[in-house]
């Protein structure tokens, strides 16, 4: 009982941390998309009589050759998907850009900024203490 009301009244949930993207997580997601196409490809192929019934002349080098044109169809369906679909929809890279813009011309103000030029960096020691 005690160490029930300790997990209940007296903990707290760590404080969450905000990340900029899914990060690592979309590399394997990727690994899990391709693992999982070469492995269905392998199961219908190989363990499924699906293509057995539709074609029943079929033998056993005709059913590799099915799957691994199956397999090679659908990953290439993948990277062709990956190349078409943005990351960033039209409106948010237009804002950002639109950002970066504004943000130039009002440095530009600035003596001696130049867009794409390198920024000065100044330390705290830099100030001449």
């Amino acid at each position: 009982r005690v160490d029930a009301y300790k997990l209940l009244k007296l903990t707290k949930r760590p404080p969450h941390q905000c990340a900029q993207d899914i990060g690592m997580w979309q590399a394997m997601m990727e690994v899990l998309t391709t693992c999982s196409i070469l492995t269905n490809c392998a199961l219908v192929g190989f363990v499924s009589h699906g293509l057995l019934f539709y074609f029943p002349d079929m033998t056993s080098n005709q059913r590799v050759w099915i799957a691994v044109l199956c397999e090679h169809c659908l990953l290439l369906f993948k990277a062709v998907l990956e190349t078409q679909l943005q990351d960033a929809p039209d409106e948010a890279r237009e804002a950002y850009e639109r950002r970066v813009f504004i943000r130039d011309k009002v440095l530009a103000e600035v003596q001696g900024f130049r867009p794409g030029a390198a920024r000065p960096y100044y330390d705290s020691d830099d100030d001449g203490r």
